[in-house]
Order: C-alpha cells, then structure tokens, then sequence
C-alpha cells in the first residue's frame, strides 16, 4: 500500500484506465478514486475503450470518460480490476509508471506497483482503502461509484465472495453518503425491466 500511496502523491497527472466491456467495479473504482485525487489537486483522466454502459451513466463524472488511450505525458497511470494489460484493449503509455489495482486472481501483476488481492470481492474494495489510506474524505459522489462495485461483484452481497469487510465497507459508504437508491434503480431495477421487455 505504501509504494501505492507513495506513487499516488508524487504524480500530478494521472491517468485512471478501465478495462474494455466495462462493467460497474471497474468504472466505479475509477469514478471513486478519480474523484478522490483532484480533491488533492491532482490532473485526472479517464480512459476506456469502450463507451460507459448507460446504466452506469447515472454515476458522477461518468461523462468524463474518453475512449482515447492514456497521453505519453501523463505521469502515472492506474489500471482498475483487470488482470492483465491486454484488457484494456488500447495500448497504455510506456513511459510513466504503472499502478494495477486489482482483485482477480488470473492477475499477472504487470504493474510496477500492484495492489492486488484475490480476497477482496471487488476491486472497489481496494480502491477504498487506497482513499481512505490517502486521507481523502470521501464525498457522496465517491461513495456511490465505490458502492456500484461492490453491490455488483457481490451480487448485492449474495455471492459467496461476500465477507465481512464488504458489508463493513458497504455501511461506511452509506454513512458517507452513497446513494443507495441510485444504484437500485439504474442498476438492478433497470435491468429486471430491460429483460421483461425481450421477453414482450
């Protein structure tokens, strides 16, 4: 966590990556920790191959997404819940460093500092405890993205991934502000209705 910290505070520019085919983890811990760091007057971008799937266009700042790769000029990129780099579809920069956060235990550890835990049932998780190790106060708009990941990669807490520190990071983002509501709407309930209507 220290070196993570560490490459996190000495970059000015940051690029945050999703990987392709978004779903709501990756997304949401980019939007979480993205909106963390210009808190702390960091240069944020983030990138995704692929468009932000409309469901997950509720979220804050999920308009802010390009499907361009990462600038050579940026100083940091992060990689969120991917395994490896050919996920992200688009070649990343070359030059600066490389942070991969992650969950999965297909991860080949590419980065040159790497949060990864197969414990962890969602990268949004880990994504959290990165902002809570930087001393961010989390906003609702934080909270919700970091929720997203979470409710979703467990299933809304019925997978057998799901432990105590999920249920204990879910409370805490809701007594930061995550909007419960929100989520259950676009995400699951829009869902249900999307399949009723295939099915006439």
């Amino acid at each position: 966590m220290n070196e993570i910290t560490a490459a996190l505070h000495g970059a000015r520019r940051i690029a945050l990556v999703s990987h392709r085919d978004p779903d709501p983890d990756t997304i949401g811990s980019a939007l979480a920790l993205g909106l963390g760091l210009e808190s702390l007057g960091k240069q944020v971008s983030w990138h995704c191959a692929d468009p932000v799937p409309e469901q997950q266009r509720f979220l804050h700042g999920s308009d802010r997404f390009t499907q361009e790769p990462p600038p050579e000029d940026v100083d940091l990129v992060v990689t969120v819940d991917f395994g490896s780099v050919d996920r992200a579809k688009f070649a990343l920069p070359s030059r600066p460093k490389l942070v991969n956060i992650d969950h999965h235990a297909s991860n080949d550890h590419f980065g040159a500092a790497n949060l990864v835990d197969v414990t962890a049932a969602a990268s949004a998780e880990l994504v959290s405890r990165v902002i809570d190790a930087l001393g961010i106060k989390w906003t609702p708009a934080m909270a919700t993205a970091a929720l997203v990941g979470i409710m979703t990669d467990t299933g809304s807490f019925q997978f057998p991934s799901t432990d105590a520190r999920s249920l204990e990071r879910a409370a805490r983002l809701r007594e930061s502000g995550a909007d419960l509501q929100a989520i259950t709407y676009n995400i699951f309930r829009n869902k249900r209705f999307e399949a009723l209507k295939l099915w006439g």
